[in-house]
């Protein structure tokens, strides 16, 4: 471990391509020697993104509802514990699909950061905006461009995508004859990977200079 690399740790819920992503700058991309990822916890026992933790050998767990009897406080609260047990500094939500309760987030105020699929989180985000859906209520709307936007999650966890904006890509343009809500997905995706790519630069930048005092 790099005495001044930033650690985080990453929630994931399904195929884990932005996990992966950044995963893959840590080693030789733009967050080499600055970033390393330290864990990855999982709320989808069969979600495809645990297949390439196995083989980059990047520490998991599994934290299924079910596991827990349905009680997603406790389920919270373990996952909160399995990151702090790790020694990350952020917690990066990489396509995390479940709305976090008090006890993840009162412990990690200020520390835990969200991607959303749009840059406008008034609009587009919220209580189950999420994924799909999020696609879906941009095709349905009057704009003519989308973007997507990485940001904290804010301090009460019953604020939803409301948290301060670390950054933002604009101008993705709609093209409603042909787009369908997997389709505008698709296009997105990349330029969400970029995004939380340059979010984590800034922050690792904050991060920096909370030792320079």
């Amino acid at each position: 471990m790099k005495s001044n690399s930033m650690q985080i740790g990453v929630a994931i819920s399904g195929t884990g391509s932005t996990m992966q992503y950044l995963h893959k700058s840590t080693l030789s991309g733009k967050l080499a020697g600055k970033v390393e990822m330290s864990c990855i916890a999982c709320n989808n026992p069969k979600a495809k993104g645990l297949e390439y933790a196995l083989r980059a050998n990047i520490p998991f767990e599994v934290f299924p509802k079910k596991e827990f009897g349905g009680n997603i406080e406790l389920r919270d609260k373990a996952m909160s514990d399995f990151f702090f047990k790790h020694g990350v500094r952020y917690i990066t939500l990489a396509g995390y699909d479940t709305e976090l309760t008090k006890e993840f987030v009162e412990p990690n105020k200020g520390r835990i950061i969200n991607q959303h699929p749009a840059d406008d989180l008034v609009r587009f985000g919220g209580h189950g905006m999420c994924g799909l859906r999020v696609h879906e209520a941009v095709l349905a709307s009057d704009v003519a461009t989308t973007g997507c936007t990485i940001h904290f999650i804010d301090d009460d966890p019953n604020v939803i995508d409301g948290g301060e904006i670390i950054y933002q890509h604009k101008g993705i343009p709609i093209y409603r004859e042909t787009d369908t809500p997997e389709i505008l997905r698709q296009r997105v995706l990349p330029y969400e990977h970029a995004v939380y790519e340059e979010a984590l630069l800034i922050i690792y930048e904050r991060f920096q200079r909370s030792f320079a005092f």
